[in-house]
């Protein structure tokens, strides 16, 4: 008996050439998937990740430390101009308080200055009324710390407390040595509120010797 194979349809063939090329898909499928990870591994490097890691925090560690460092510097010059300020704040404030009645004590010199006038122009009760009065006075300047610069005859000449009012030739009294005081002056502890108005001699011989260098 002859065995004779039934011819596939049309439909048959198309059934298993879709078959064929569903198997062929999977299988490519297959091999690119097995293929990836290779791929990836190759990319992807830990160790060098790791490094680039510790890098980056070591640098960020050492900008921490120069900040750091930058505001230890930036606190202690604040600290010190403050410091600085308020032993400056401390010295104008004792030197406030210290002279703060220099303006007052100007103008109660001025008082003084007519009362003893006033004294030298009159007598008897009157004038020892006045007398009284500028006692009380001087004592009163005097517990403010308020004293008088009053240079006696033949005094030498300071200009840190004396104002030369007139130069005048004295063949008895040494050269630059006071004649005559014209205005007593006063100071407030060791600040001067007014130079004494004094006459100052002046030696004839040293004139001629100057005179001559010229």
């Amino acid at each position: 008996m002859t065995d004779t194979k039934t011819p596939k349809s049309s439909y048959e063939k198309m059934a298993e050439e879709d078959t064929n090329a569903s198997d062929n898909v999977t299988t490519d499928n297959i091999k690119k998937t097995d293929a990836e990870p290779a791929a990836a591994s190759d990319t992807f490097k830990p160790a060098s990740h790791q490094a680039q890691l510790e890098e980056k925090i070591q640098q960020l560690e050492e900008k921490c430390k120069s900040q750091e460092k930058e505001l230890k510097e930036i606190k202690l010059r604040n600290m010190a101009d403050i410091n600085n300020l308020q032993q400056r704040y401390q010295r104008e404030s004792a030197t406030l308080k210290t002279y703060a009645h220099q303006y007052l004590a100007k103008d109660i010199i001025d008082i003084a200055d007519a009362l003893e006038q006033a004294e030298n122009s009159l007598e008897g009760k009157q004038k020892e009324g006045i007398e009284l009065i500028s006692t009380m006075l001087t004592k009163a300047l005097e517990k403010h710390q308020i004293e008088a610069i009053n240079p006696t005859n033949h005094e030498v000449y300071d200009h840190n407390f004396h104002e030369a009012m007139v130069m005048q030739p004295s063949e008895k009294i040494a050269d630059n040595h006071i004649i005559q005081v014209i205005q007593k002056g006063y100071k407030i502890k060791d600040r001067l509120l007014r130079a004494a108005r004094v006459i100052v001699s002046k030696n004839p011989e040293s004139t001629e010797e100057n005179e001559n260098n010229k």
